[in-house]
């Protein structure tokens, strides 16, 4: 296990600090696909990561990130995932978007196309999303984990690879 935490880490601190800005033809994804048999560790490794990369934060080491996890075991329906990303986002969970209102924003929010200064200077961190029990998130035409996994893309793409979601 002490060889997939490493690679989860790398992976990771090089994601934040934006170290894929130095090779911008697409070579390298914003975001990671960990599987395993249940019960192997795969959420508790990348906790793990999040916290070692948490205390380089704190230090200085790192640039300021935040670290949301959805879990699709605890959604009613797959769409619903839309919703609890953008109250963990905007920190408007009084608001109770419907899903699609939610993907919209969402859409808008990674997609708008901001630079790097600009996105340093709205102090918008980079976001670090753990999708866990994604199987609970598959939809008729995949839709949903689709999305999640096309806004890191379309981030690196408009923000002149400047990361703000990275997807584990």
């Amino acid at each position: 296990r002490k060889n997939e935490q490493s690679e989860i880490l790398s992976f990771l601190r090089s994601a934040i600090r934006g170290a894929h800005k130095l090779n911008p033809v697409g070579s390298v994804s914003p975001s990671m696909f960990v599987s395993g048999p249940p019960g192997t560790g795969k959420t508790v490794s990348i906790h793990s990561a999040v916290n070692k990369l948490r205390q380089e934060q704190v230090s200085g080491l790192l640039p300021d990130f935040d670290f949301f996890s959805l879990n699709g075991m605890e959604m009613r329906h797959p769409f619903e995932s839309y919703v609890k990303f953008w109250e963990k986002i905007s920190g408007h969970a009084k608001d109770r978007l419907s899903p699609e209102a939610a993907a919209s924003k969402l859409d808008r929010y990674f997609s708008e196309s901001v630079d790097c200064v600009t996105n340093i200077l709205k102090k918008r961190k980079v976001i670090v999303l753990m999708l866990d029990e994604i199987d609970y998130l598959v939809t008729k035409k995949q839709t949903v984990l689709y999305n999640f996994f096309d806004w890191p893309k379309r981030t690196f793409q408009t923000q002149d690879y400047c990361p703000r979601l990275i997807v584990i």
